[in-house]
């Protein structure tokens, strides 16, 4: 546990080193970021990176992005740019091989994110504690159902939307974009709410996916309906709450720093 402190005490110098480059880097945006400057230090290392890699061709990396939750995965803000840049080239071409480095990736980051999720929301720390257990015991069944629970719960909490009705969640994406984000700057971030992915899918493009993947029997993907609603019987794999996970991080970034008080 001291190990995992002192390297998130590291971690916050970084972000506040990024943090202070691009309120210098983007002017406009100071007065807005100033704010939340508190949230943005205590991000994992390279966010404020990340952000700027955004910026640099806004429409390749929203595309990306797109691609990378079409496939079940949410972009991690602790993700180095090497990786990022990585796994952004191969999910044009290579989805398997884009699976592979995200499960890679999340497997290395399970400690810090569970840290941070439970710092960010202490009154669920005992949840996460618990859930995160079950993940390392290799216990998915009881994982994933709880990891998925509190992505819902945190959006509920912060937001008063469910992020598993597909207006409330789209509506909470436009109003963070066109009453905090009038430059752009975050809209590839959140483009991820608004789209269909696996994770969301209703009944009606679960069998439109299905039909265009070949498979006649059953939606393979993790769907939180299926889930929660004991209809999936087979959804606890590892790839399966780490996929969970990398939702909850995603929502912590994207809640604190762009979508809360819309």
């Amino acid at each position: 546990m001291q190990h995992n402190q002192n390297h998130h005490n590291r971690n916050r110098t970084i972000g506040e080193h990024f943090a202070t480059l691009l309120l210098a880097s983007f002017p406009q945006l100071g007065e807005k970021l100033e704010t939340t400057r508190h949230t943005l230090e205590g991000f994992a290392p390279y966010v404020m990176q990340f952000f700027q890699w955004l910026q640099e061709q806004p429409a390749k990396n929203r595309e990306s992005l797109i691609k990378l939750a079409k496939i079940g995965w949410f972009p991690d803000l602790g993700m180095p740019l090497d990786n990022l840049s990585e796994i952004m080239h191969v999910v044009s071409y290579d989805s398997n091989h884009a699976q592979t480095i995200a499960i890679n990736f999340l497997r290395e980051r399970v400690d810090a994110i569970e840290w941070e999720l439970s710092k960010s929301y202490p009154n669920r720390s005992r949840l996460f504690r618990d859930a995160f257990e079950a993940h390392r015991e290799r216990k998915y069944s009881l994982s994933i159902p709880v990891f998925l629970a509190q992505s819902d719960g945190i959006f509920k909490e912060r937001l008063s939307k469910q992020l598993f009705i597909e207006t409330e969640r789209k509506s909470a994406s436009e109003q963070a974009i066109s009453q905090h984000d009038p430059e752009g700057f975050l809209a590839p971030m959140l483009c991820a709410l608004s789209i269909s992915t696996p994770l969301w899918m209703s009944k009606k493009d679960r069998h439109k996916w299905m039909m265009g993947h070949g498979y006649e029997s059953s939606f393979i993907e993790l769907n939180r309906h299926l889930v929660l609603h004991g209809v999936s019987v087979d959804y606890d794999t590892e790839k399966h709450s780490l996929q969970a996970i990398s939702l909850l991080s995603y929502l912590r970034c994207v809640v604190d720093l762009s979508l809360a008080n819309c």
